[in-house]
């Protein structure tokens, strides 16, 4: 399951008490969905097979992420039409 906000983004009370300008904001900073996924080794991606998702045009497609790792960081990076999409995970230690 992925549920992401963009950086810098912070929740205004709950769902019941946001305003429709707050509910907005999140909306548009906000990514979900969920589903299996498999990694191909030779091409550098990941393939998420989406089951559901936040935008229902998502639901039964697949997603493809490059990705990378760096020391203790997981970057994944998908590049739209005029601009790219990074997440970075990072492991704390044990």
């Amino acid at each position: 399951r992925r549920v992401l906000f963009r950086s810098g983004q912070s929740g205004a009370g709950t769902w019941r008490t946001a305003t429709e300008p707050d509910m907005r904001s999140t909306l548009n900073g906000f990514v979900a969905y969920h589903g299996l996924f498999d990694v191909d080794e030779t091409k550098g991606v990941v393939i998420h097979h989406v089951k559901a998702a936040l935008n229902p045009n998502w639901v039964g497609t697949d997603l493809i992420r490059s990705y990378s790792f760096e020391g203790n960081r997981l970057t994944l990076t998908v590049q739209y039409a005029n601009s790219k999409g990074v997440l970075i995970w990072e492991r704390e230690p044990d």
